[in-house]
């Protein structure tokens, strides 16, 4: 998808309209906080359905519902800033020299809901990349007898559980060096459903990646069949992608563990017909300690280059000091967002509590080093330590160690601002 153009746009003003129509705003209690605007609760707006139209309310983000319900619009977003300050040794100095050190990662506002039972749609425009690139834009069908939901657009590639977990909810500022072998989100369609009480999930999608001329097949399955409580379970998955490509250009590279930092490694471009990726993903949780892993297999028929195969992978492990625990979805297989016991920032002032304090590190490794195909390997060590003032606002810090064979090395200190509303 390209840049944020005028049918784009277009879209957001016409789903704002639908909104606000006839909406009926209802004034705030006295404690309500100052960031909702004085929306009032969607608790106490359901309580008052004698109000004619719509009625908007807050619930982590801003709620518009047709007094039967019938149509409901979600609005929020995020907003996440980053800042990188940069020490290569001399083999790698050049390729850091002018560089900026901070950047809008994200900037997206979401539009998503429901009309009727079977009917739910996403928008999400985001002004933070360079092109202003729409994250996501599908529409979609749900509670489909044994298929569950179809979602046709622009949307996520079902592969891995790092993928799969929202920028607001990973524990690190940037994914795995494993990202290199996804195509992030891509047009498509995509069918998921959950089985056994959600304890099963399984995901599937074709997609159309023009940019690197790709038709991918994708399939996840997740089980948490292991779950001793709320805060103590098991999470296995696997994940598989075929990709069949529509020309024969194919380059893979990636940058260390920074969005700032620039591409260390990179395979060049060479005759690829056809790939497939392979992704084991294990999690554990209990309580405040959390481990992860996975390993990304990428098999490569490529008669150019004698069928290359790369391979990437990370483990990661975080501690919160305060005592919560990494909330999951079930019926998604993914993490969802961490909610403080005793936030800094509440709705009856700031200082009330210490937030939520979490402690992390990760390693991981990606090697581009395969028969014909030499584009090099990347080590990265990270240590991390997330403050969560409350549900929405976010401080993160990131020290990345970085080594590139054949030589180089580099430390990466970052730091991100995160406001989101989902």
């Amino acid at each position: 998808m390209g840049g944020f153009d005028f049918w784009q746009m277009l879209g957001i003003v016409s789903v704002l309209i639908f909104a606000f129509s006839g909406t009926q705003s209802l004034a705030a209690e006295k404690d309500e906080p100052f960031w909702k605007l004085g929306i009032l609760s969607c608790d106490n707006a359901r309580s008052r359905p004698h109000i004619p139209g719509r009625l908007i309310c807050w619930n982590h983000g801003i709620r518009v519902f047709s007094t039967n319900e019938a149509a409901k619009l979600f609005i929020g977003g995020r907003i996440q800033y980053d800042f990188a300050w940069f020490d290569p040794d001399q083999t790698l100095e050049p390729l850091f020299e002018g560089l900026p050190n901070n950047e809008l990662r994200r900037g997206s506002v979401d539009f998503s809901g429901t009309v009727g039972r079977h009917f739910e749609f996403k928008l999400q425009p985001d002004f933070g990349s360079i092109d202003n690139e729409t994250r996501d834009m599908w529409v979609g069908f749900r509670g489909i007898p044994f298929v569950g939901s179809i979602r046709i657009g622009r949307q996520k590639e079902p592969i891995s559980l790092n993928e799969q977990t929202s920028s607001n909810d990973t524990t690190f500022m940037e994914r795995s060096l494993g990202s290199a072998f996804s195509s992030n989100r891509t047009t498509g369609v995509t069918g998921s459903n959950s089985y056994f009480q959600d304890q099963i999930t399984a995901y599937w999608g074709v997609f159309w990646t023009s940019g690197q001329n790709l038709v991918n097949y994708s399939g996840r399955f997740t089980t948490s069949r292991f779950r001793w409580s709320r805060n103590h379970f098991l999470h296995l998955g696997i994940g598989y992608t075929y990709r069949q490509a529509t020309s024969e250009d194919r380059e893979i590279r990636s940058r260390p563990e920074s969005h700032l930092a620039p591409f260390l490694v990179d395979t060049g471009e060479f005759q690829a017909e056809s790939e497939q990726v392979i992704v084991p993903e294990v999690a554990w949780v209990r309580g405040p300690l959390s481990v992860q892993g996975e390993y990304f297999v990428m098999p490569v028929n490529s008669t150019e280059t004698d069928n290359p195969t790369f391979r990437s992978g990370y483990v990661q492990g975080s501690y919160f000091l305060t005592g919560e625990y990494r909330s999951y979805s079930d019926s998604e297989g993914h993490f969802t967002a961490v909610t403080p016991k005793r936030g800094f920032i509440t709705s009856h002032g700031i200082g009330r509590g210490p937030g939520a304090w979490e402690v992390a590190v990760r390693f991981s490794a990606l090697d581009l080093n395969s028969k014909e195909v030499q584009g090099g390997s990347l080590v990265d060590l990270t240590a991390g330590l997330n403050w969560y003032l409350s549900r929405y606002l976010r401080v993160s810090w990131n020290f990345i160690h970085t080594d590139v064979e054949p030589a180089g090395s580099a430390n990466i200190f970052m730091m991100r601002l995160q406001l989101t509303f989902r």
